[in-house]
């Protein structure tokens, strides 16, 4: 880092040796949407930084920025009410545990630009209402099959929601590997055929 901790509005904020900016840390004031700035203080916002938004549980709504490539671990850990983030095609990286613990949160986006998602199963953690995960048909890294993800290639399963209530998965002929937890939280699962 080439400064410390800033303060601008709402946000803590590092200049990155880059001379980009990294939120480190929302003041959560209470507000239920939250827009995050491109610029803070003339520099370009590229970074949610680790749990930014950790345990701001009244929040409902976030909008990224265009000018954000990665989201960075826990960024929005138990994030409760949260029920829409809007990850923009900027975004390359998405860190461990980023939505961990956001109950609320129902349907993902992932766009076509998002080449890393660390560890998947930890990324999506304890989000027990999510339902669907959509991956953006160009994305050459990632796809989903009725809300699953997979790698691209259809070889692994990354993650089922677990909120779909699933009793019985067919896992495709083409799968190869079933990654750690992929079926963490699926309490009705009574047979798998593979």
């Amino acid at each position: 880092f080439a400064a410390g901790a800033e303060t601008s509005g709402s946000f803590e904020y590092s200049v990155l040796d880059d001379g980009t900016a990294s939120i480190k840390k929302y003041i959560d004031n209470g507000s239920k949407t939250v827009d995050i700035p491109s610029t803070i203080d003339g520099y370009k916002v590229t970074e949610i930084g680790l749990s930014a938004f950790e345990g701001c549980t009244g929040l409902k709504s976030v909008t990224i920025p265009n000018s954000v490539t990665e989201i960075g671990y826990c960024a929005f850990y138990g994030c409760t009410g949260l029920k829409s983030v809007i990850i923009p095609n900027s975004v390359t990286y998405i860190g461990y545990g980023v939505f961990r613990g956001c109950t609320g949160l129902t349907n993902v986006t992932i766009p076509n630009s998002v080449t890393n998602i660390s560890l998947p199963t930890h990324t999506f953690w304890g989000c027990t209402s999510l339902n669907n995960i959509t991956v953006d048909k160009n994305n050459k890294n990632y796809t989903s099959v009725d809300g699953v993800l997979f790698n691209k290639n259809k070889t692994e399963i990354l993650i089922y929601p677990s909120a779909k209530g699933l009793s019985s998965y067919v896992i495709p002929s083409s799968v190869t590997e079933i990654d750690m937890c992929a079926f963490k939280g699926c309490t009705g699962l009574k047979s798998v055929t593979i």
